[in-house]
């Protein structure tokens, strides 16, 4: 499947499924892309929850986007979470985009509050 095609797909469909590991168990939960490009597709996560503790000691995660409709396909995207916490061009991005995160973290800084990371689009299966 073409960038631009997993680029749509993604974009009209923006929660996915997202596995981490705990330990050996795998743990589910659904996140919300942030944004999307041509390589990564980008997500933010509290510092504080168990998604983020998970993936700071095991980067590898799969996703699955799903289209809820009568042909039902999806997009399963397994790789390695890169981090960019410190990069103060996304912190500012992801306020910008999200501007009702900073009043959840009004009282600390937003680098302390949120991660943000990305995954590269390499391992893309179809169906």
């Amino acid at each position: 499947m073409d960038a631009n095609k997993v680029y749509d797909f993604i974009n009209k469909q923006p929660k996915c499924s997202f596995a981490t590991l705990d330990g050996d168990k795998p743990k589910i939960r659904m996140f919300w892309t942030w944004f999307i490009d041509d390589d990564n597709i980008y997500f933010h996560t509290p510092k504080n929850g168990n998604a983020y503790r998970q993936m700071l000691l095991n980067q590898n995660v799969e996703l699955c986007y799903f289209e809820d409709n009568d042909e039902g396909k999806m997009i399963r995207i397994s790789g390695v979470v890169h981090f960019i916490n410190n990069d103060k061009t996304f912190l500012s991005k992801l306020l910008e985009d999200r501007p009702f995160l900073k009043e959840l973290s009004a009282k600390l800084r937003p680098e302390d509050v949120y991660g943000i990371f990305y995954l590269k689009k390499s391992e893309v299966l179809y169906r």
